[in-house]
Formats: C-alpha cells, structure tokens, sequence
C-alpha cells in the first residue's frame, strides 16, 4: 500500500539540488526543504497559486514559468490541484512553459539530486523531451505522477518508462499515483 513518506524518503545532503514541478501550495519544496536543508527549486506556473506562497522562504527559490518539453504559453484550466492544459473548467490563464532543457541551460545544472514532477498530463512531454535530447541523465531521481488526461496515455507511459530503465531502475511504482526513478 503506498504511503506518502516514501516520496520524502531519500538520501539528500543540504548541498543537493531539488526541482518541485508543480509546485502547488509548496507542501512537497517545504517538507523536503525542512527534512534535508537542500536548495530547491520551486516551478508554479498559476498566478493564483503563487499568490499564497510567502514572499521569501529561505531555501527554496520561485520560478513563475512550468517546465515542459519546448517553449510555449499554454492556457491553462483553472480547477484546483487537477488544474493544467487538460483539466475540465471555465477559468483560464495562459502560463508561460519553459524546456527543460533551456531551464538546466539558463541555471547551469547539470546534476539534480531529485526531481518531482506533477504537471497534470505535461509530464508526458517533459519526459519525453528529457529523454530524447539526453538530459534525463543530469537526474539521480525521479519522482512523477502520472496522468490519464492525454491521448494515448497508457501507451506513452509504456515507452517512457522502458526509456526511463535504461538509464534507472524503478524503485517504487503505485502506478497512477506515483513512481520513482533512481539513475543506475
């Protein structure tokens, strides 16, 4: 049965790197920012999420764009924690999405220590840039939830993670919930 610790559970030094895409209310950069004392990157496109951050929070950085597979402005439904390109609402906001490829350029990463990745079905594209252009190895873990609002979803998820096993090994799969990847 999945336990939600196991997604905080990792051997993080206070000089590691986390990105947290999709970072929300900032629950998952907070817990692990507190546990370990690693830098991490917080990624929130939604203006209206973002809002209810506090101003500075020492530790973690605020980055106003998404990560995904390419540049672009996407619009955005507004629907709570579902909100995203595919969820199922009135209120839009067109956000600004970054490469991440671009992203590790403009920062100067080239080792990550984990990555959480919740972007409500981006996660497919970002997975997919990551492993096509090479940079999925600059990530020791990833940690993703995976989402059944695209096209093609099951399938996608398929060859993402045989991808995925040649560069990591699983280290726990609740698959639709969460799965973690730790580089080999």
């Amino acid at each position: 049965m999945f336990s939600e610790d196991l997604r905080y559970d990792y051997p993080l030094k206070d000089s590691d790197v986390v990105m947290d895409l999709g970072a929300h209310k900032l629950t998952f950069a907070s817990r692990i920012r507190s546990k370990y004392g690693c830098s991490v990157l917080a990624f929130e496109p939604v203006t209206g999420f973002r809002s209810e951050w506090p101003e500075q929070h020492e530790g973690i950085s605020y980055f106003p764009f998404g990560i995904g597979g390419k540049d672009e402005s996407i619009e955005f439904k507004i629907k709570g924690d579902m909100t995203g390109a595919y969820a199922d609402s009135n209120f839009t906001e067109c956000v600004e999405v970054r490469s991440m490829k671009r992203v590790l350029n403009d920062l100067g990463l080239n080792n990550v220590r984990l990555i959480k990745i919740n972007i409500e079905g981006g996660e497919f594209g970002l997975l997919e840039h990551m492993i096509e252009s090479g940079i999925v190895g600059s990530f020791s873990d990833i940690q993703v939830q995976f989402h059944l609002v695209v096209e093609n979803a099951i399938d996608r998820h398929e060859v993402i993670r045989e991808s995925l096993l040649k560069t990591h090994r699983l280290t726990y799969d609740y698959q639709w919930c969460w799965e973690n990847y730790a580089r080999v």
